[in-house]
């Protein structure tokens, strides 16, 4: 559900203007009600991102 309304946001204009905002922050509201944070997930693709380009110069 949550991936749709990601996709649905991001095709309604993304968090453009004052109704954009408003419906990322009832996003944001959902997520954090449901305690997903994409955070750990960002963190995790930089640091396997760094260790492929570490060992790609070796």
């Amino acid at each position: 559900r949550l991936p749709r309304r990601a996709a649905l946001l991001l095709a309604q204009g993304g968090s453009a203007g004052e109704a954009g905002l408003a419906r990322l922050r009832r996003f944001d509201a959902d997520c954090i009600a449901r305690n997903l944070s994409p955070g750990g997930s960002a963190d995790l693709l930089i640091v396997t991102w760094l260790l492929a380009q570490l060992g790609a110069q070796e």
